[in-house]
């Protein structure tokens, strides 16, 4: 999948702006901050608009590090969203006392010098409808659960517009995030830099190499968190060099970009 289209143009499109956006701070592998979503729905023959709150998670696991053009997953993949209380009272006036069905989130995959989407599958287990108050729907990734970045970058995985198809009514929401984008998880697909071997004279005894200790970027996610386990091994950026001679020795470093 490729990677290279400008995230800006794609959001002016839209009528967005990055600028403005902000997300709480917190820290990686853990449930999206709660975000806002205007929808507007159908229920038989009835149609209606309303507000929607959703958070979203991934099995992307903390400081999670892999090369460019490699595939990794996104399982296990669940959301929660908090239904529009009018489409739910329309629900109620069409009789309908549970509702389960399929859906789809678009992601956006955010970087300083890239941009990418996918598509997640969704699925809803029926859920009954509640006499008053809010109804919640829990949701789980079905599939679009691997995906590969190609550029060199530290990314976001930010949520987009989702919908949701009800086998009851039938029934039909649309919706999308009205003030910016949320992150869900961080990838970052910086490369370790490969090394020189040293020589040594012949009249010269070779001396021991020395290598850095491996270290890990820091990547910036803005949610909030919550217990699980990763199922992806996280690779480590490696730094090192050998030097003779004078018996200097000389470290190259890799600086990892931050969006």
């Amino acid at each position: 999948m490729t990677r290279s289209t400008s995230l800006s143009t794609i959001l002016v499109a839209a009528g967005l702006t990055l600028a403005g956006i902000a997300f709480p701070a917190g820290p990686a592998w853990a449930v999206s901050a709660p975000i806002p979503y205007s929808c507007t729905w159908t229920v038989g023959e009835t149609q209606g608009a309303g507000t929607a709150t959703a958070t979203w998670d991934s099995g992307v696991p903390e400081d999670f590090t892999v090369p460019p053009n490699v595939s990794f997953s996104l399982a296990p993949f669940t959301g929660a969203v908090v239904l529009p209380d009018t489409f739910v009272q329309g629900l109620r006036d069409q009789g309908v006392t549970e509702l389960g069905g399929t859906g789809q989130l678009q992601i956006i995959w955010d970087a300083a010098g890239g941009y990418g989407e996918d598509v997640v599958g969704l699925a809803f287990a029926a859920t009954a409808v509640p006499p008053s108050g809010p109804m919640t729907l829990d949701l789980t990734g079905t599939s679009g659960l691997t995906t590969s970045l190609n550029e060199q970058e530290p990314w976001s995985m930010v949520a987009w517009d989702f919908s949701l198809t009800g086998e009851a009514g039938p029934s039909t929401l649309s919706c999308r995030p009205p003030n910016g984008l949320g992150v869900i998880d961080t990838v970052n697909t910086m490369v370790a830099p490969t090394t020189t071997p040293a020589t040594t004279s012949p009249s010269e005894p070779a001396s021991a190499s020395t290598a850095a200790s491996p270290v890990r970027p820091t990547l910036v996610q803005t949610d909030q968190p919550r217990s699980g386990t990763g199922a992806l091994p996280v690779l480590g950026l490696g730094l090192g060099a050998v030097a003779l001679g004078s018996g200097l020795v000389a470290a190259r470093a890799v600086r990892a970009r931050r969006h």
